[in-house]
């Protein structure tokens, strides 16, 4: 199957989660079919947090489908203060660990897409995506794999998840309770995201 070369950065930068413009449409992402969040674990639970409000955005001179990929600037941002974790002492904790006061976004910055498979059973891409992550304000290329579908000629879908290290960024991971509940370094990103184009 030859694939569209405009294709390659949606689908590795399905994590932008704003709009895209193309030509005569956009892609914009349904948020009701859509989700991002972080799972970690403490000492004595596991817990989930959900981003609320992102948004990314697309520089391309020209036609995106005449664009070399590796010349788009794509980008995501995604809102500390936007996370719930389902208890209020959680949120606060979690937001001070990032550093919301000062650093209000986590940002993703697409450098290239490594590699890219279709896997013909399953009608999916399968690739390794390059991109600098900033989180309170500590910048760390990471490399992550993700799955992109192609459902139809309007609908497109990506997921997949990344470990992560708190402390590569510089992070104390939470304590509560006087120190007898401590969250652990690793937290693991989860995206789960679909768009669809329409007409301007």
């Amino acid at each position: 199957m030859r694939v569209p070369k405009f294709i390659i950065p949606l689908l590795s930068l399905f994590i932008i989660t704003g709009f895209t413009q193309l030509s005569a449409q956009i892609l914009e992402v349904d948020r009701s079919e859509s989700s991002l969040w972080i799972e970690g674990h403490s000492n004595v639970n596991e817990f989930r947090c959900t981003a609320n409000d992102y948004e990314a955005s697309v520089q391309q001179n020209g036609r995106i489908e005449e664009t070399d990929p590796t010349e788009l600037e794509i980008g995501v941002d995604i809102y500390v203060e936007s996370f719930d974790c389902g208890r209020s002492r959680m949120n606060r904790d979690l937001r001070e660990a990032l550093k919301a006061d000062t650093h209000r976004a986590i940002q993703f910055r697409y450098l290239s897409t490594i590699d890219m498979r279709y896997n013909e059973d399953s009608d999916t891409f399968s690739l390794l995506v390059e991109g600098i992550l900033t989180v309170a304000g500590t910048e760390k290329n990471i490399v992550f794999e993700m799955t992109g579908e192609l459902t139809n000629e309007n609908i497109i879908k990506a997921y997949g998840q990344t470990p992560l290290e708190m402390s590569d960024f510089n992070i104390e991971p939470p304590v509560a309770m006087l120190g007898l509940v401590r969250v652990r370094d690793r937290l693991t990103v989860h995206f789960n995201l679909l768009a669809k184009y329409r007409d301007l």
